[in-house]
C-alpha cells in the first residue's frame, strides 16, 4: 500500500518544500515551474520501482500444490487477503502509475509542444525532453514503456526458464536499439 500512495506523498513533499522556500525566500510568486519539475523528477525516478513492486504481487510459485507469493512464501496466492490487495491496490497502481504516468507526461509535453523552447515549459517539463531532438520530444516516454516491458518480462517469463527470459529480453533490447538507431532521437551523438 505504501508504494501505491508514494507518488502522492512525494508530490506533497515537493509542494511543501517549495511553499516553505517561497515563504523563507520571501518570493512574490509561487515557483510553479520548479514545483512541477521536482514532481516530474521524483515520479520519473520511482516509476520503475513502483511498476516492479506491483508486478511482484502476481509472481506466484507452486509449492507442493499450493500457490505461494515468490517474495513472501507465507502469503498464499489468491486467497481472500491476497485477492483484495491484488484487485484493489496492485492492479489500479499498475494502471495509474505504470501506464497512466507515462501517458500523462506525454499529454503534458504534447500540449506544450508549440512552446517547447520557452523557459517555463523547459523548467516544468524539460527533464523529459532535454537531450532529444525537438521532433522527438516524446522519446523519454518510449524509454519509460521500454522499462515497463523489461520489468514485465523479468517478472512473468521466469516460469518458462532463464534462457527463454534472456532470449525475449535480448529480442526486446535489440528492437529498441534498432528503433533508436533508425530514429536517432538524441540531439548529440558522441560516437
Amino acid at each position: 500500500m505504501i508504494y501505491s500512495v508514494l507518488p502522492f506523498v512525494l508530490c506533497f513533499i515537493a509542494l511543501i518544500y517549495w511553499t516553505l522556500h517561497k515563504l523563507i525566500a520571501r518570493m512574490k510568486s509561487f515557483p510553479v515551474g520548479r514545483t512541477v519539475a521536482s514532481m516530474v523528477v521524483m515520479l520519473f525516478l520511482i516509476h520503475p520501482n513502483i511498476v516492479d513492486y506491483m508486478f511482484k504481487d502476481f509472481r506466484c510459485v507452486d509449492i507442493d500444490g499450493d500457490k505461494r507469493l515468490l517474495d513472501d512464501m507465507q502469503i498464499q496466492c489468491w486467497n481472500r487477503a491476497h485477492s483484495i490487495v491484488t484487485y484493489y491496490i496492485a492492479i489500479p497502481s499498475m494502471i495509474v502509475w505504470g501506464l497512466g504516468l507515462p501517458f500523462f507526461a506525454l499529454i503534458m509535453i504534447h500540449r506544450s509542444k508549440k512552446n517547447i523552447d520557452t523557459i517555463l515549459v523547459r523548467e516544468k517539463w524539460g527533464f523529459l525532453f532535454n537531450g532529444f531532438k525537438q521532433e522527438f520530444y516524446y522519446w523519454e516516454i518510449v524509454i519509460m514503456f521500454r522499462k515497463v516491458i523489461i520489468i514485465f518480462i523479468s517478472s512473468y517469463v521466469t516460469t518458462f526458464g532463464v534462457i527463454t527470459q534472456a532470449l525475449i529480453l535480448f529480442l526486446v533490447l535489440i528492437f529498441f536499439t534498432i528503433l533508436t538507431i533508425r530514429k536517432r532521437p538524441y540531439s548529440k551523438v558522441v560516437f
